[in-house]
């Protein structure tokens, strides 16, 4: 789980709170809900939200999917992270380690299809 620099847990909204005391637990699958709805009421209101809390949840919830092995959703989240705030180096460390691991993964498959 990661928060950008510069923000403090305790100045989240109680949702992300709830959605990150979840996550640390190990309890991806509600975790995931929750920073679902915390991203869906950022949706609905935007200016309530700050864009640290929001890239954060979009990286938090992409771990959860990453856990869940389901690499390209845990990418589109990542990037949507990097895209709300750019500055935020964890997603990009996120994306990368998964386009890494694909690449293995593809080389695998290849090497055992080839001999």
């Amino acid at each position: 789980m990661a928060v950008p620099r510069g923000r403090e847990r305790g100045e989240s909204p109680a949702a992300l709170a709830m959605a990150q005391a979840r996550f640390a637990r190990g309890d991806f699958t509600e975790a995931r809900e929750l920073y679902s709805a915390f991203i869906g009421q950022c949706a609905s209101h935007r200016s309530k939200c700050s864009p640290e809390d929001l890239a954060t949840a979009y990286n938090n919830r992409g771990q959860t999917k990453y856990f869940s092995v389901d690499f390209y959703e845990a990418m589109d989240d990542y990037t949507s992270a990097i895209e709300i705030l750019p500055n935020f180096e964890v997603p990009y460390y996120n994306r990368g380690l998964i386009r890494y691991r694909l690449g293995k993964v593809v080389w695998f498959f290849t090497f055992l299809f080839f001999v």
